[in-house]
């Protein structure tokens, strides 16, 4: 599921549930996302999940959540931005750990 806003260029909140019979139980509660896709790798009979958000026009991050046996948890963020350490814009991407 994702929230009420109109997702485009903006960040919109993410849910993702599991049925159990006629239940649904709620797995991860997701940050404001453009995009969520099922990453390469499983844990538990889970594959990850990778959402992108959009922090500028030259910036994205990048967020993979694992399955810990209850509910998703956060394994790693990455800032993707086009510039490097000094603001210039470069043409290829520099991965950072996000800040906290």
């Amino acid at each position: 599921g994702s929230g009420l806003c109109l997702c485009g260029a903006q960040n919109c909140q993410f849910w993702i549930y599991r049925q159990t019979g006629n239940k649904f139980e709620l797995l991860l509660k997701g940050t404001g996302s453009t995009k969520v896709r099922a990453g390469k790798q499983s844990s538990k009979g889970y594959r990850d999940l990778v959402s992108e958000s959009h922090a500028s026009a030259a910036e994205t991050i990048v967020r993979t959540y694992r399955y810990d046996g209850a509910q998703y948890q956060p394994l790693s963020c990455i800032n993707r931005a086009y510039y490097d350490d000094n603001g210039k814009y470069t043409t290829r991407p520099f991965n950072r750990p996000c800040q906290q």
